[in-house]
């Protein structure tokens, strides 16, 4: 069985509507908060599988097999070659058991390859860490500009990457090639959606633009408790704890805190995990800041950015206790 909703159907129309009237693509979804339309780039990737299933719904439905297939192998993959192979199986392992990760590969909807890309991103910037090379950083810019086109709230991503650039290499501040590669990879996988702008007179661009303007006229409130949801909602995405014994509900958010307090004191400690737990819990933490900031609801698509870092954060925890502890 898999869902099939209005925006299943939606999605279908746009690319029958390309596949066999030639009419090209130049907006994705409509956001359901901010009226504004999202990029075109989840269309072209569910296109080939729509063809091939000849428009059969069903079709879209294995490209998020594929997406989570391939998000199990390729984790599996690069945490082999820039971590270990046991943090690896830990990861993988972890995937294949979500409820959430389960629950992706049985429908198709524009947020879910988040998870592939979050992953991917966290690698090309460890990449270009250990060497210099600034086409990592022309990959990762790419990255957040395919993550922006799948949600929104991906666009957090972008600034995050400046800190860590500033955090971690302070030294290319001032290397001009290296920015104009940011900008460049950033704004290439949007080129479909920008043209459309153009054409339309920036539409999307000046309702986003309202919405943040909108952000900053509301007076919000922040106390202890929104802090520890903030904190503790990544965690409970791809594990939640709502059906478990009230006893284990209880339990479940004293856990969470231990868990990422632990993880901060592995990010001191002089041990292979080092630098990738320094980038996640960066990337993790500016990720919160920015979605409080932002006053992001708490729905799982919203915060599938900090989900994934969250479950690299238990990986890396785990693994932890596996080699050392």
């Amino acid at each position: 069985n898999y869902g099939f909703f209005a925006d299943q159907a939606r999605d279908l129309l746009e690319v029958h509507n390309w596949l066999a009237l030639g009419k090209i693509p130049l907006q994705g979804p409509l956001t359901s908060i901010g009226t504004f339309h999202l990029g075109p780039l989840y269309y072209y990737l569910i296109a080939p599988f729509v063809f091939i299933f000849q428009y059969d719904p069903i079709g879209a439905v294995y490209f998020e097999v594929f997406d989570g297939l391939l998000l199990v192998a390729l984790g599996f993959l690069l945490f082999r070659k820039f971590v270990d192979s046991g943090t690896a199986f830990i990861f993988s392992l972890l995937i294949t058991l979500s409820p959430l990760a389960i629950s992706l590969s049985k429908g198709s909807w524009n947020p879910h390859p988040q998870l592939l890309v979050i992953l991917l991103l966290v690698f090309s910037f460890m990449q270009f860490i250990k060497t210099n090379a600034v086409k990592y950083i022309f990959i990762s810019a790419f990255l957040v500009g395919v993550g922006v086109q799948l949600h929104y709230t991906f666009l957090t991503n972008l600034f995050s990457l400046i800190i860590l650039i500033l955090i971690f290499k302070r030294r290319s501040v001032l290397n001009f090639k290296m920015w104009l590669l940011f900008v460049c990879g950033f704004l290439l996988p949007l080129v479909p959606f920008l043209m459309g702008q153009f054409l339309n007179g920036f539409p999307d661009i000046n309702q986003a633009w309202l919405y943040i303007n909108q952000l900053g006229n509301e007076k919000k409130i922040f106390v202890l408790k929104s802090a520890l949801d903030r904190l503790s909602f990544p965690f409970a995405i791809f594990f939640p704890a709502d059906n478990l014994f009230w006893f284990f509900r209880f339990l479940a958010l004293p856990f969470y805190l231990f868990l990422l307090g632990n993880v901060i004191l592995i990010a001191f400690l002089k041990t292979h995990l080092r630098l990738l737990t320094r980038i996640v819990l960066v990337l993790f933490f500016l990720s919160l800041i920015q979605t409080t900031l932002m006053w992001i609801p708490f729905y799982n698509h919203y915060s599938y950015t900090s989900a994934t870092l969250a479950m690299i954060l238990v990986t890396i925890y785990i693994s932890y206790l596996y080699h050392y502890a």
